[in-house]
């Protein structure tokens, strides 16, 4: 099972999807771009995952990794 929440930030002109996927197990797994409290974002593949200062970067490298 998917479950999709779309980022709720102001520019979404270029939004990326999040995704929680449950694996069945009671573990789940997270992908997509995440702000942090620092005010840095995080591009988060399944197997992949850096820090970005913008959201913009952070957008740039999550869909060059999933291309």
């Amino acid at each position: 099972m998917v479950k999709s929440n779309t980022n709720r930030e102001s520019d979404m002109s270029n939004a990326v999807t999040n995704e929680t996927i449950d694996m069945g197990n009671n573990e789940r797994m997270s992908r997509g771009v995440f702000a942090q409290p620092d005010g840095t974002w995080l591009a988060m593949t399944l197997t992949r995952s850096q820090f970005f200062k913008t959201r913009k970067g952070a957008e740039r490298a999550f869909l060059r990794w999933t291309a």
